[in-house]
């Protein structure tokens, strides 16, 4: 059984590798970078060159967009309360 959990447990990595593996390139390539080293090759860090969260960010949006494009216009919801325009903004002294 033990040996089955291992097994699943690489399988579900090696597809969120190859899941995220386009946006780590889109983030690199965006920023410049030539080369991505993680924690286990790092000796140390500079959270400035972090781009953890900026990976995040664009496979959210995608995986956002992509569930949207599947779903089409028909998930929009209907009714009174979709059609009421959005009230003015209120402007404080």
């Amino acid at each position: 059984m033990r040996e089955a959990a291992q097994q699943r447990a690489q399988a579900l990595n090696s597809e969120f590798q190859a899941k995220i593996k386009p946006h780590i390139d889109g983030v690199a390539r965006d920023k410049g970078i030539d080369i991505i080293l993680d924690a286990q090759v790092a000796l140390t860090v500079n959270k400035d060159f972090d781009i953890s969260r900026d990976v995040i960010v664009k496979a959210d949006d995608a995986e956002k967009a992509q569930k949207g494009a599947a779903t089409g216009p028909a998930a929009k919801p209907a009714g009174p309360a979709a059609a009421r325009p959005a009230p003015p903004p209120v402007n404080k002294p």
